[in-house]
């Protein structure tokens, strides 16, 4: 169950070091910002103003160090979606509520659904939300939630 599972403290220090990647981005944007502003406008100005105007040219410029501080964003800024623990499950032949706030009307489409019988769990996916539910007969709630869920990739 969820107290003997020794690997999900390893998944939530991968998740730890992963919300720390936007803090370690902080020293390259400070120096891309201190390196590109005062050299690409002025550089843009002189090789581009004589052909479409010395205006044009430094908004250009500082598009593109729009677009650089953009890309680096969305390379290392990747939301990363921790399992959900179910605390409180309720079956119905109508649907679940999970934790007594979210309730499911069966059968419910999950992107997908995965039962992990070493560490005693079944985790699905509904709208980028992972739900992850231990129990102690694992096989027992495999054999009610399949029949409740509908995986989408299949």
């Amino acid at each position: 169950m969820l107290e003997k599972d020794k690997e999900l403290i390893n998944e939530y220090k991968k998740f730890a070091r992963a919300s720390f990647m936007p803090l370690l981005t902080l020293p390259i944007f400070l120096l891309l910002f201190m390196l590109l502003f005062p050299t690409l406008p002025p550089a843009a100005e002189s090789a581009l103003g004589p052909y479409i105007g010395t205006g044009l040219a430094r908004f250009l410029s500082y598009t593109a160090i729009f677009l650089l501080f953009a890309a680096i964003s969305l390379v290392t800024f990747k939301p990363q979606t921790m399992p959900r623990i179910v605390r409180n499950l309720k079956v119905y032949e109508t649907g679940l509520v999970i934790d007594k706030t979210l309730g499911l009307k069966t059968p419910v489409e999950v992107d997908y659904y995965k039962v992990n019988e070493e560490r005693k769990f079944v985790e699905f996916k509904l709208n980028n939300q992972i739900f992850r539910i231990y129990y102690k007969d694992i096989k027992e709630l495999d054999a009610i939630l399949s029949k409740l869920l509908k995986s989408l990739k299949q």
